[in-house]
């Protein structure tokens, strides 16, 4: 999945070429892409590792506070939450699509 998502190119740095292209200045322009680029993966891989660590100490906590019993209706919580936010973000997505005036 992460490979099909970096095979498309990101709209900010085509944009940043193609000015750079249109004005000569290719060598700023693909440090520019690249600094952009780093600096999204960075960001991803900063909130990954944040929402592993957060997750596993979340997991210790409720081990410690309801033993098992408390770890599982936490985990049921988390994922239904998990999937509610996923819906409502793609269906406001999806209606704010269909607002859009069709030129």
């Amino acid at each position: 999945m992460a490979l099909a998502a970096g095979m498309a190119p990101c709209p900010g740095a085509v944009h940043i070429m193609l000015y750079a292209v249109a004005n000569e200045m290719i060598v700023p322009g693909f440090l520019l892409a690249a600094a952009m680029s780093l600096g999204i993966g960075l960001s991803i891989c900063i909130l990954g590792v944040g929402a592993i660590l957060a997750g596993q100490t979340a997991t210790r906590f409720m081990e410690r506070a309801g033993g098992s019993r408390g770890l599982s209706v936490f985990r049921q919580t988390m994922n239904c939450t998990g999937a509610a936010f996923v819906t409502t973000v793609g269906l406001a997505s999806f209606i704010a699509l269909m607002d859009v005036p069709q030129s």
